[in-house]
């Protein structure tokens, strides 16, 4: 094959990954804000992982949520939670205490909790309740419903009454009193207790099942709409305040994509990566195109414009790697541009700044 023929397909070859291979790597946002899997269960807005920056989840639903190999659990009010199911669109959660799912001999008798500013029960909840160290089996006008006996080894036989919500004060056979929320549906078909046996394992089983908790905050409406236009959910990126955002591919807006663009000094997509059009390499192919009868002289600049043609779609890919856009200097309020060796704290990773070189974002000024 001539010089000539390999240059026009180098050329072709050139060509065809210019206009395949996109112009820019996606938002950075967009991409950190991608839901996560931990256990099966995807997380995304209003939560986050510990790991995502804070703009990914809602600020009033900053909980400590963690994944712990493939199980998730949720912090609030002192109680750990394992999360069994997430559900965005219902805003529903389906959890189970994290102690009692390991053993329902407690150590310590913690009263299950919420965050009533967060949280609420559902109807598909129902009330029961565990006695711990009891003489004896509590007399009417205690419920005389079914009830399950445990035993704990270092204290005396304990009772869980199903579907039944005991007041206090306790009664007198019994030392300690735990209530905890159960599913109804969870319940069904469950047989009924023995006298004198120890179902632990079968209360065990009721607990594990777990109970639905509902967010408070209205989020499934105007995060559906921006997930349906191919953007993810996030809140209060940067310079834009207390506002939902919608990260999207090509930049960060107010609504869905494309929406409202977000106001600030900043460009709704990474600056367009420095690579060598098709023009250049055309411009290149004429240069290099053989003008003597030297096969040698032909067989040079062959290998020139191979090269330039590598060097040039390398150049390409290390452009378009979604640190490039990430690591670009950003404004913070009205003030300069943030760059190397500072970085903005809780918006941009550890590694985009010189250690302990960070700042703050506040409302009017850094810090």
């Amino acid at each position: 094959m001539s010089c000539s023929s390999l240059s026009l397909l180098f050329f072709l070859i050139s060509l065809q990954i210019h206009f395949l291979a996109p112009a820019a790597s996606a938002f950075p946002l967009f991409q950190e804000c991608a839901p996560s899997n931990c256990g099966g269960q995807e997380v995304s807005y209003p939560f986050r992982l510990d790991k995502q920056p804070r703009y990914c989840g809602h600020p009033d639903y900053e909980l400590e949520l963690d994944c712990d190999g493939d199980s998730l659990t949720l912090s609030m009010e002192s109680l750990k939670y394992r999360v069994i199911h997430m559900n965005t669109s219902t805003q529903i959660l389906v959890v189970a205490r994290l102690d009692l799912s390991e053993d329902i001999c407690l150590e310590t008798y913690n009263e299950t909790t919420l965050d009533w500013n967060l949280f609420n029960y559902t109807s598909n909840d129902l009330n029961s309740t565990l006695l711990f160290d009891c003489d004896s089996r509590p007399n009417p006008p205690w419920p005389t419903s079914p009830s399950y006996r445990f035993s704990c080894p270092e204290s005396q036989d304990g009772y869980f009454f199903l579907g039944v919500d005991l007041p206090k004060p306790l009664p007198d056979p019994c030392s300690s009193i735990v209530h905890v929320p159960i599913s109804k549906s969870e319940t069904l078909g469950f047989p009924p207790p023995w006298m004198d046996g120890n179902e632990s394992a079968t209360i065990s089983e009721i607990l594990n099942k777990g109970f639905e908790i509902t967010w408070i905050l209205n989020t499934s409406s105007q995060c559906e709409s921006c997930n349906k236009s191919g953007g993810r959910c996030g809140y209060g990126y940067g310079w834009t305040g207390e506002k939902f955002n919608c990260f999207c591919p090509d930049g960060a807006y107010l609504t869905t994509c494309p929406g409202s663009p977000i106001p600030a000094n900043v460009p709704s997509t990474p600056p367009a990566p420095r690579i060598f059009p098709p023009a250049f390499l055309a411009l290149t192919v004429g240069s290099l195109a053989p003008s003597s009868s030297s096969s040698y002289a032909s067989l040079a600049n062959c290998h020139q414009l191979l090269l330039i043609i590598i060097f040039a779609n390398f150049y390409r890919a290390l452009s378009d790697h979604a640190q490039y856009g990430a690591c670009m200097p950003r404004n913070c309020i009205y003030g300069p541009k943030i760059s190397y060796p500072f970085r903005i704290y809780g918006e941009q990773e550890s590694y985009w700044g010189y250690p302990n070189f960070k700042i703050t974002c506040k409302e009017t000024y850094l810090s």
